[in-house]
């Protein structure tokens, strides 16, 4: 062996070939075969799937889409039912559809409906009826003020699970009604007479009722019947506890055989009251 030669790994040779002798057919018995374990695995695959699905949440393919949630309408009614302030329900819009855990906002435009009826109309809590959804926030008590329109915002969190239908909200309402009663005016002069000093028979006003520390505009009227000199209406005043006159439409010129009458703010008390109220109408000669 030579200086610089290692072993060297043998070399295979190939076997002697013989072409005459052809390769043997496939056996029909071993084809089949490989065709039945095919058409077994496909199956069990099949399964498999199938049975996966059954398992997927509601809303999701197996492709792992996530699921929605769709809100066709959205209504809100207000309770009680009876209340001036909102009578009718707030419904429709647009369709939502959202993933599944959203938030849903909604705005709400509110005008106090009742023409003055009652006062202080305030939207205090708002809730969902729907299961599943619930309010995150809302802008609440939320007081809307006669004549002047307000906006209710209400963040609804809609469920983790897939949804389509409809969702129903309710709000509570709280009002004043009126709480003072005034039954009857009864009208004196000054200076005082049986038949008015100055041919004036007895003044006459209307029952009303209003707020508790608000202003009422009040009016009296009369009949001046031949008085002897020319009288004018010079102030109007109340003795009732708690009501006081703020302004009158004084002077007033009392014609001969004419119907006279006076306009006046009347301040009534803070608190409820029922019953009269005295007016006193000063005349000046």
């Amino acid at each position: 062996m030579a200086a610089g030669e290692g072993i060297q790994p043998a070399v295979p040779t190939a076997p002697p070939s013989n072409p005459g002798i052809p390769a043997p057919p496939s056996s029909p018995r071993r084809t089949a075969r490989y065709a039945g374990i095919g058409a077994v695995v496909a199956a069990i695959v099949a399964v498999v799937l199938l049975g996966l699905a059954g398992v997927l949440p509601l809303g999701i393919n197996a492709l792992g889409a996530q699921p929605t949630v769709t809100v066709h309408s959205a209504t809100l009614t207000f309770e009680p039912a009876s209340n001036p302030c909102f009578p009718s329900e707030y419904g429709g819009g647009r369709a939502h559809t959202l993933a599944t855990g959203g938030v849903i906002d909604f705005t709400i435009n509110l005008t106090d409906q009742s023409d003055g009826s009652v006062r202080a109309c305030t939207v205090v809590s708002v809730n969902v009826s729907t299961p599943g959804f619930t309010v995150e926030s809302s802008n609440v008590p939320l007081f809307v003020a006669l004549g002047v329109p307000a906006e209710l915002h209400v963040s609804v969190e809609v469920p983790d699970s897939a949804y389509q239908g409809n969702l129903s909200m309710t709000a509570n309402v709280t009002f004043q009604r009126p709480n003072v009663d005034v039954t009857a005016q009864n009208f004196s002069y000054s200076p005082s007479s049986d038949s008015g000093p100055c041919g004036v028979d007895a003044a006459s006003g209307v029952a009303f009722q209003t707020f508790a520390g608000s202003q009422y505009d009040d009016s009296a009227g009369f009949f001046v019947i031949s008085p002897e000199v020319s009288w004018t209406l010079t102030a109007v005043a109340t003795t009732t506890p708690g009501f006081s006159v703020v302004s009158a439409s004084t002077p007033v010129f009392l014609p001969i055989d004419s119907f006279g009458g006076v306009s006046f703010v009347l301040a009534v008390p803070s608190q409820a009251y029922t019953g009269n109220v005295s007016i006193v109408l000063t005349l000046t000669e």
